[in-house]
């Protein structure tokens, strides 16, 4: 966790109640409004200098981020994260199409941070 490790260089958070200083990618789902109603404020509280982007999944519900709901739930965590691991822990700038536009599986998508 970055308030542990001040080394880390991006985040991901599956969690909104923690404060990041690091490029933060915030995944949420589209029929979890349990989730939502904490992730929006959240999002909205991160320093806007910083890279952050904010993706709510088309389709899942509360818990489907931390389950093993469906392959197909599974291969949309996993492109997202991955894409964003990528992107800011290997500065990765081919990733940057991947999360800094509205995708086809995405309900909402939100980012500032100029990346």
């Amino acid at each position: 966790m970055a308030w542990i490790r001040p080394g880390f260089v991006s985040a991901v958070g599956l969690y909104s109640g923690i404060a990041q200083r690091t490029p933060t990618l915030l995944l949420t789902a589209e029929s979890d409004s349990l989730a939502n109603s904490w992730s929006t404020p959240y999002y909205a509280s991160l320093d806007t200098r910083l890279p952050a982007a904010k993706i709510e999944l088309v389709g899942l519900g509360h818990l489907s981020l931390w389950t093993t709901s469906s392959q197909a739930s599974q291969g949309k965590v996993a492109k997202y994260v991955t894409a964003w691991i990528k992107r800011f822990v290997d500065e990765n700038t081919r990733y940057t199409s991947f999360v800094s536009t509205q995708g086809a599986d995405m309900s909402a998508f939100a980012s500032h941070g100029g990346y």
